[in-house]
């Protein structure tokens, strides 16, 4: 008497869904379903393709390798040499803007698992300021100091400076603002906390060096700050917290990070979101302004970064993009081919039925009913 009760309280609930009564749709594959829907999906297939083609091929682009091999124009042998080189484009087709400027790098696993899990979120978003151990294995430290951002990922920065030189289109100007994901410059990456600074003559208490830290902050509290002047000359003081403890982004790159702008550069927030590839590129700028044939643009290449050491190349690409992305001819050709034979199979299964049709769930059609 028990185990029926038991049985009865583990009963599902009745209803349709849990008693399993639900409607259900199951198709019938006949040869008609079959073949149409083969048809369909090749029609399609090549419709698409045909498309990512036509728009692949109204993409312009323009390549030039200037490492990895000795003939190359700015071939290095150590890392952060700073050699030296102008590349020029001399451009054949015009080009519809904006034009992208890229740099690709080869032979680099950027999708390693000990790569990518060597980062530590907490200190790119501000909130930590010392490495640790069990997400930035094996970089925490330079030896003395803690690294801040700690781990592979950010240590191995690409810190190449491309700068445009000349033009014979006086409209081209290289903006290297507006390179990265909203989302990730809004919630991943932030100055540490502590970290402040001002500008001299604006919202400091001095308008030009000489100037003590005190004055400059209004404050007591930045006594070791220090000055940093950029290229529009003008001058910052500016304050990270344990400093003398701690190696920030500014001092292990200083020749592509400046202390104003730390984590939050974009091109350290663009090289940081890995790529899955060995051969992969990534935004450095954006041209946005048409291109005309004939027009020559010249780019001065500051090289540091090393690849000898893996065996890769460095190159720029200058391209610009259409409704359906970059260039990407393989795209196109690989939809076009699976519609083909796609197509072939729903031809091949038509002719198939109408030679020789078989009647639907008529087991007296089996050959083996039929010895």
């Amino acid at each position: 008497m028990s185990d029926k009760s038991n049985s009865q309280e583990r009963r599902p609930e009745e209803s349709a869904f849990k008693q399993q009564r639900l409607k259900a749709w199951k198709p019938v594959l006949t040869p008609k379903w079959v073949v149409s829907s083969f048809a369909v999906i090749g029609v399609l297939f090549i419709i698409i393709g045909i498309a990512a083609k036509v728009s692949s091929d109204a993409v312009t682009e323009y390549k030039i390798q200037y490492d990895g091999d000795s003939s190359d124009p700015c071939t290095i042998t150590s890392y952060k040499q700073g050699r030296e080189c102008s590349l020029t484009f001399n451009i054949d087709k015009d080009m519809d803007g904006p034009v992208y400027l890229y740099y690709q790098l080869t032979n680099f696993y950027q999708n390693h698992r000990r790569y990518v899990s060597s980062r530590y979120d907490a200190q790119l978003q501000g909130s930590t300021l010392h490495a640790d151990t069990d997400y930035c294995s094996p970089l925490t430290s330079n030896g003395s100091q803690d690294l801040n951002p700690c781990g592979l990922v950010a240590n191995s920065l690409f810190n190449d400076v491309i700068a445009l030189e000349a033009s014979t289109n006086a409209a081209v100007a290289l903006d290297e603002t507006g390179i990265t994901w909203d989302s990730d410059r809004a919630t991943k990456f932030a100055q540490p906390d502590g970290f402040a600074y001002v500008t001299l003559g604006d919202d400091a208490g001095c308008t030009e060096l000489p100037c003590t830290c005190e004055t400059a902050f209004d404050s007591s509290d930045y006594d070791d700050c220090e000055f940093y002047t950029d290229a529009e000359n003008t001058t910052y003081a500016y304050y990270y917290p344990e400093n003398d403890e701690i190696q920030y982004l500014y001092e292990t790159f200083p020749e592509v990070i400046n202390p104003i702008e730390g984590v939050t550069n974009e091109h350290f927030i663009v090289w940081m979101r890995t790529a899955a590839l060995p051969k992969f590129r990534k935004l450095y700028g954006i041209i946005d302004t048409d291109l005309t044939e004939g027009d020559e643009i010249t780019f001065k290449v500051t090289a540091n970064y090393l690849v000898s050491s893996f065996d890769g190349t460095k190159s720029i690409i200058l391209a610009n993009a259409s409704w359906f992305g970059g260039k990407n001819a393989v795209l196109g050709m690989v939809y076009i081919v699976a519609g083909v034979v796609s197509l072939s199979l729903a031809i091949a299964f038509g002719i198939k039925q109408k030679l020789q049709p078989r009647a639907l769930a008529n087991p007296a059609e089996l050959l083996w009913k039929q010895d």
